[in-house]
């Protein structure tokens, strides 16, 4: 998936910026400008995910994911939700460093 190069204005600092929705190539749930900012922190250096919305706190239990999907370095894990329904982990950290690689590749 290819995402355009965004920013997001972090009172006067530009972080780089990913719609997770365009990552995952998932439908934008949300047309306006409602969506929210997350500003992450990953060694040192800050990122923005922008989403549709949160849904809420909880404790997951992380369990790591087969073989089968090792490949796919966009989740690092999955969870049981309290609906019975499993869950998967972001890895936020690769979502970046493949978000980068795409960017230079196409400069």
């Amino acid at each position: 998936a290819h995402t355009d190069c965004t920013v997001f204005n972090l009172r006067g600092e530009l972080v780089p910026a990913i719609r997770l929705s365009e990552f995952l190539n998932l439908p934008q749930q949300r047309e306006d400008d409602r969506s929210l900012a997350l500003v992450l922190d990953l060694d040192g250096q800050k990122r923005c995910l922008i989403v549709d919305a949160l849904e809420g706190k909880a404790e997951f239990v992380i369990k790591g994911l087969d073989d089968i999907f090792r490949s796919n370095r966009k989740f690092a894990g999955a969870t049981i939700l309290a609906s019975g329904a499993a869950g998967l982990i972001l890895n936020v950290s690769t979502l970046f460093l493949t978000s980068q690689s795409v960017e230079t590749a196409h400069q």
